[in-house]
Order: C-alpha cells, then sequence, then structure tokens
C-alpha cells in the first residue's frame, strides 16, 4: 500500500525546512496588492513576508483570496497519478472559502481517480493553529501510521488546539469587520492589544472579558493562557509577524513553564494571514484541555 501524501494550503505558516524534511505538499492561497497578485508559497518565490510588511508599513490595504479548485487539483492530481492516497487539509471552513474549492477539487478527482482514498480534513483553524494539525498528520506518516488512523488522531485533538493571538495594530482587524468604528477608536486610543482566539467552530473571536493594557500585559496574556490551558507540551507553536523580539521573549518564557516541551516551531506569519493581523501580531499554538479557554 503506497505511503499517503499530505496537501495542506499555504494559510498553516510552516516554515520551509518543516515542509520541505517532512514532504508537505502546498496549494497557495492568494494575496492582492495594488491589483497585483501573489500566491503565497512556503518558499516566498512570488512575495516575501520581508516585502510583504514594507507593503503594510506603506499603508498598502491588501485582500486576499482562495485558490480556485483547478489550482488544487494541480498540487493533488499528480500525486494520485503516482498511486499515492491524499490527506488534503484546510484552514477553517468558517473562515474562508478554500475548503469548499477543495472539496470541488477533489469530487472531481475521486471519479476520475476512483481507486484512490482521498480524505478531505476541516483543521478549524489557521495560521500556525492549522500547521499544528498539519505538522501532527506529517509525523504520524512518518511513523507509518494510516490514512485512516491519521485522521482519526487529529479528529480527536482538533477541538483541543488552543490558539490565541495578540495584535499590535488594531486597523487590520477593524477593516477586516473583527472590531467596530467605536471599538477601533477607543482601543487605539486606551491602548489597548486586542486578543483573539479561535473557538470550536473555527471561527475568530476575542478572548472573553480580556482587554490587555500594553503590549507586555498581551504577551504575559498568552503565557497565562499556556499555563493554566495546556495539556500535550510535545509540539508547541509560535507565530509572529514583524516581533521577532517579542518571538524570542515567548519562546524563553514557555521554556521556563514546561522545559519538557520537545518541539518548539517559531514561525513566520504567511502574507495571507498578516493582511489581516498586521504588523506585530504574534501568538501561541498548542494541544490544550480545550478550545475554548475563558
Amino acid at each position: 500500500m503506497p505511503k499517503f501524501a499530505v496537501v495542506s494550503d499555504s494559510c498553516a505558516d510552516l516554515p520551509l525546512k518543516v515542509v520541505q524534511s517532512l514532504e508537505l505538499n502546498v496549494v497557495p492561497m492568494i494575496v492582492t496588492i495594488d491589483d497585483k497578485t501573489y500566491r503565497n508559497f512556503p518558499d516566498e518565490r512570488e512575495i516575501t513576508s520581508a516585502k510583504f510588511n514594507e507593503f503594510l508599513k506603506n499603508k498598502a490595504k491588501p485582500k486576499t483570496s482562495q485558490p480556485a479548485p483547478q489550482e488544487v487539483m494541480d498540487v493533488v492530481e499528480p500525486l494520485l497519478k503516482a498511486g499515492k492516497d491524499v490527506l488534503l487539509m484546510s484552514i477553517s471552513s468558517n473562515l474562508s472559502q478554500t475548503f469548499n474549492s477543495m472539496n470541488l477539487a477533489i469530487t472531481e478527482l475521486k471519479e476520475k481517480y476512483p481507486k484512490q482514498k482521498i480524505e478531505l480534513f476541516d483543521t478549524l483553524n489557521a495560521s500556525a493553529g492549522e500547521g499544528l494539525l498539519v505538522h501532527k498528520a506529517l509525523l504520524l506518516r512518518k511513523e507509518e501510521k494510516t490514512l485512516e488512523e491519521t485522521v482519526k488522531a487529529l479528529t480527536a485533538i482538533r477541538n483541543k488546539v488552543v490558539a490565541v493571538v495578540a495584535f499590535d495594530d488594531l486597523s487590520h482587524l477593524y477593516r477586516g469587520g473583527r472590531i467596530n468604528a467605536a471599538k477601533f477608536a477607543l482601543g487605539s486610543f486606551l491602548g489597548i492589544k486586542p486578543v483573539l482566539m479561535m473557538n470550536s467552530e473555527g471561527r475568530i473571536v476575542p478572548v472573553p472579558k480580556l482587554k490587555a493594557r500594553g503590549r507586555k500585559n498581551a504577551l504575559n496574556f498568552l503565557l497565562e493562557t499556556f499555563k493554566k490551558y495546556v495539556e500535550q507540551d510535545d509540539t508547541v507553536f509560535i507565530v509572529q509577524n514583524d516581533c521577532a523580539e517579542d518571538a524570542k521573549y515567548l519562546a524563553e518564557e514557555l521554556k521556563k513553564i514546561r522545559p519538557s516541551i520537545k518541539t518548539l516551531v517559531n514561525a513566520q506569519m504567511g502574507p495571507v494571514i498578516a493582511a489581516h493581523g498586521g504588523l506585530g501580531t504574534i501568538g501561541i499554538m498548542f494541544v490544550g484541555k480545550t478550545k475554548d479557554i475563558e
């Protein structure tokens, strides 16, 4: 039986080294700036994070979009032709139409390759939260787990993946409809640093009752959340955009809280997710006791 292939969209924000070493196949998402379209590849062949951040610093207003079904097929079909089964993993279906594009693609591919198994898995997450689940799938395949065993294991932890993210700039959240005009004006005036989380429905929502005043308080809330809710500490993700020093601080403190952490992945937020988070966005993702933190 051939080893199955793992495919994800590029919103998983996994570092290129991980993508290459664990043989992940990636469907690029799309970001448009000033009417020019770029595809978000892990090797940054069309746009680098540094260049994208220059656009943000110059007040660009990027737009993002999902891949077309044909673009999904372009990645998946060669794997099927090679005799492999495929596990296809997507950003939360409640955040993007990517899941629907993937579903349309595999509906056609299943008719064309009836002997191959194609599984579509909704991660109900984004960025490194999605990346954590994709990384888990890659490790399970490396351990020679079957496609069915891998999907079962992913399903068991999907609603335990805690993803909390602190934002430094409210303007992108306002433009994306995550906060209203009044909250934008008041929050900016008071120096409030919003912290959002991914809930069990795969939607981005504010952490209940939290209003972090100042950057350091927001970072420390991320650490306190990890300390309070962590259940599995074998792999922990940090994702950041244009705030490497803050990521270094979190990494050092996370290791103090749980010295037993085996793998601490420090990921760069890709342009598609950064278009909605902006500069200074930083988050931690881990398997916790529950996804719905307080």
